[in-house]
Order: structure tokens, then C-alpha cells, then sequence
């Protein structure tokens, strides 16, 4: 090999390496700079303050601002309406028609058989014991029966074993039922009268064929929500002779 081709190869390898340096060195500054534009998108770190519970952040005045929840502007008032959770229940339970009545003795007189759900009592009439679903105050034939409490008629009918029955619902879910009334009832009382407590719904009478052997007598019962208790227990002190002649 002569002088000048040594000389030509060895030109061609530095220009090689020449561009290969100046090839890796475009390459690094274009990657310093994807590095560098990463960085600038980093988020800003975000404060809250703790007295007043702002939201902040160092965010550039280019940058978009952080969106935080709106204040609450409600007064006192609003958030009270608004956020209290609605006690329907209660507001039921505390409704005056929800409440449940004074009672009066429906008639004057003694209890001559009382109120027995548990233990039988004897039936004159059918020679037998049996349970007794309300207590019979003892009066005489035509004695005034007056409604026990406020409330409307719901039911008037004869009925096979008991006679002549008017039936009132009263507030708090209570009912009252009298039976064994005269057959003549005041034409006023009928299915969706309205009664006020002493109210005339009839006279003491004879009609109940189950009970005929006893002395002239009202039947009267009284269930609330459905359920039978013993009517003595609700009647006002005072309004009848409660004492049971056995």
C-alpha cells in the first residue's frame, strides 16, 4: 500500500467518527430536552388550609386552576330543612287523630259479667263457660247507650247471637262495638255518622238470644288496632259503677 491510499483510509475513518460524535450528541440534547418538557408537566403540589380549609397550589398563572367544591352559602335554616333526615314515623305517632281517646261508660249500671279472654266465665244462657270479648254493665230495659268516645259509625247491624250492634271507630285505632240494644236505633246513627263522645246511639235492650237469660244488660267491647282489651280498663274514673256483682 502506498503513502497516499494510507493517507485517504485514514481521512475516511475520521470523518466516521466525527459524525458518529456529532450523531450521539443530537441525540442527548434531544432527549435533555423530552426530560425537561416531562418535568414542566409535573402537578403542582396542593395545600389545605387548615384554619379555613382552603384548597391551593403553586400552580403557574398559565397552568389550568385546581377546581374545588363550592362553598356551602346555606344559613343555619336551609341546612336544617334540607339536610335533617324526615322522621315520618314520628310525625304519625305525634298526630292528634293518632291519639287515643278518653273513654266514658257507655250506659249507667253495674258490670254484671266481666271482660274474660283467658279464664271461661259461665253462661246463664248456654249452661256453659266460655270466654267473654267484653264486659256487660247491667241496666234497665230502655236506659239511654251513648257513644263511649268521638268518633264515626261504621257498622250497624243484627246479628244472630247478639241483637241489635252499632259500631264506632274512634282516633287511635280503637273501635268500639255495643250489642244487645233495643232494635230502635236513632235514625242519625248510621254507617258514617258522626258521633261526638255522649252522643244517643240507643237504648239497653233485650236482643242478644246468647245472653237472654241474663238481666237487661249492654254488651260492650272495645278493641284497639285490632286487638281485643278489656273496655273497664279505659273508662273514665267516675262515669259508671265498675264493681262487679259476681
Amino acid at each position: 500500500m502506498n503513502k497516499s491510499t494510507q493517507t485517504q483510509k485514514q481521512n475516511r475513518i475520521l470523518i466516521a467518527v466525527v459524525a458518529f460524535i456529532a450523531v450521539f450528541a443530537s441525540v442527548m440534547i434531544l432527549v435533555t430536552a423530552m426530560q425537561g418538557k416531562n418535568r414542566g408537566e409535573e402537578k403542582p403540589p396542593v395545600t389545605i388550609d387548615s384554619g379555613t380549609g382552603e384548597v391551593t397550589s403553586d400552580t403557574p398563572s398559565h397552568a389550568q386552576p385546581v377546581e374545588t367544591d363550592a362553598p356551602d352559602t346555606k344559613t343555619p335554616e336551609e341546612t336544617e330543612k334540607t339536610d335533617a333526615p324526615a322522621d315520618t314515623d314520628a310525625a304519625q305517632v305525634n298526630t292528634p287523630e293518632d291519639a287515643l281517646p278518653d273513654f266514658i261508660a257507655p250506659v249507667s249500671g253495674t258490670l254484671s259479667r266481666p271482660y274474660s279472654m283467658e279464664v271461661p266465665v259461665y253462661s246463664l244462657t248456654m249452661e256453659d263457660y266460655r270466654t267473654h270479648g267484653g264486659v256487660d254493665i247491667a241496666s234497665e230495659l230502655g236506659t239511654t247507650v251513648r257513644a263511649s268516645a268521638t268518633g264515626t259509625v261504621t257498622d250497624v247491624w243484627e246479628d244472630p247471637m247478639m241483637g241489635k250492634c252499632v259500631r264506632i271507630a274512634h282516633a287511635g285505632s280503637a273501635v268500639s262495638t255495643y250489642k244487645n240494644l233495643a232494635p230502635e236505633i236513632p235514625d242519625a246513627i248510621c254507617p258514617g255518622a258522626a258521633v261526638e263522645i255522649g252522643d244517643v246511639i240507643g237504648t239497653v235492650g233485650e236482643s242478644a238470644l246468647i245472653e237472654l237469660a241474663d238481666a237487661p244488660h249492654l254488651h260492650y267491647e272495645l278493641t284497639i288496632d285490632g286487638v281485643s282489651v278489656n273496655p273497664a280498663d279505659f273508662m273514665l274514673i267516675g262515669t259508671a259503677d265498675t264493681a262487679y256483682e259476681g
